[in-house]
């Protein structure tokens, strides 16, 4: 549920100073930043690229942090940042509540999730403030998200449908509390990455284990592709292509998943990484903080940034609900 108050915190009568930074010909500007919602101070890191401003707007990358962590952390590990730089969109990292998203598994020892924190509301004021303001281009949202930022994004799916374009869900899959409910807008293309070997969320399903510490249930990796197949209408049957071992050392491998004639002309798409751990595919050391050794091997092959981008940029909405400012009285 998306309700109350949002306000922007520090601001006055003159023009942002993202909109000052990101002037004509200006650098990448990164600016960290803090928005109330709820009456809770959320905060967040955007970084916008190169000469950027409000009269061209560009599109957005959020970027949603692994439990335990924080925006930062994916900024400084998987230089999405000169991604963003090269091909001109912008990037926001945002904080989750006491560093975890409430992404509908119901951790009691999660604040986030025994305080029933409404994160789908925190982005969804997020987007609308960074398109009135920082000169995003509200067509063209876009959310992708690392173990639990993985599956706060599939909840951004259920409950956002109406405002982000597409998500891309990292070593993640479908909390089982959150499928029974979950109904979208409109169909939505989903982009998955999973190691069958993920000890931590595990490909079969079943509880999320960091340690002895249980931290709900999800549902499989198979389960979840099969659940959005069904919800976009796309055909069971995929086309199944095996991507090049472009380095055979790291004991892994990935198989692509398409499922394509789904409404709306999205896809559902599945890297599957063959023997691959709980880690961002990547040419670097990309397993997370806090889970190693139990990460298991990382894929070298794959660049996950480079993938999601091809991806998202096919999409763009083009049916939008009012921002706040147009649904004032």
């Amino acid at each position: 549920m998306i309700t109350g108050m949002v306000m922007l915190l520090g601001s006055g009568c003159a023009a942002p100073r993202w909109q000052e930074a990101a002037s004509e010909a200006a650098p990448p500007v990164d600016l960290r930043k803090t928005i109330s919602v709820n009456g809770i101070e959320r905060s967040y890191l955007l970084h916008l690229p190169p000469g950027q401003d409000s009269a061209h707007p560009v599109p957005l990358l959020i970027l949603l942090h692994s439990g335990g962590g924080k925006g930062d952390d994916l900024e400084k590990i998987f230089g999405m940042n000169g991604l963003a730089d090269r091909e001109g969109f912008a990037v926001v990292y945002p904080d989750g509540f006491s560093h975890h998203w409430n992404d509908g598994r119901n951790v009691e020892r999660f604040r986030a999730h025994r305080q029933d924190i409404d994160d789908a509301g925190f982005i969804a004021a997020l987007i609308d403030q960074l398109v009135e303001s920082a000169g995003v281009d509200r067509h063209r949202v876009y959310a992708a998200g690392v173990a639990e930022g993985g599956m706060m994004a599939h909840r951004l799916a259920c409950e956002l449908a109406d405002r982000i374009a597409a998500v891309a869900p990292v070593i993640a899959a479908m909390p089982e509390s959150l499928a029974g409910g979950c109904f979208p807008a409109r169909s939505i293309p989903v982009l998955m990455i999973n190691g069958t070997d993920d000890a931590i969320v595990p490909w079969a399903g079943g509880e999320v284990r960091v340690g002895s510490r249980a931290l709900g249930r999800v549902m499989s990796v198979s389960g979840t592709v099969s659940f959005w197949v069904s919800q976009n209408g796309c055909s069971n049957t995929p086309s199944i292509t095996d991507e090049p071992d472009l380095d055979p050392d790291d004991g892994t491998r990935v198989r692509k998943q398409v499922y394509r004639r789904c409404a709306g002309s999205v896809e559902v798409v599945l890297y599957e990484v063959l023997g691959g751990g709980h880690a961002w595919p990547s040419g670097r050391n990309s397993a997370l903080s806090g889970t190693a050794p139990a990460a298991g091997r990382s894929n070298r092959d794959a660049d996950t940034a480079a993938l999601m981008w091809e991806f998202f940029k096919n999409y763009r909405l083009e049916r939008l609900p009012p921002t706040r400012r147009e649904s004032a009285p």
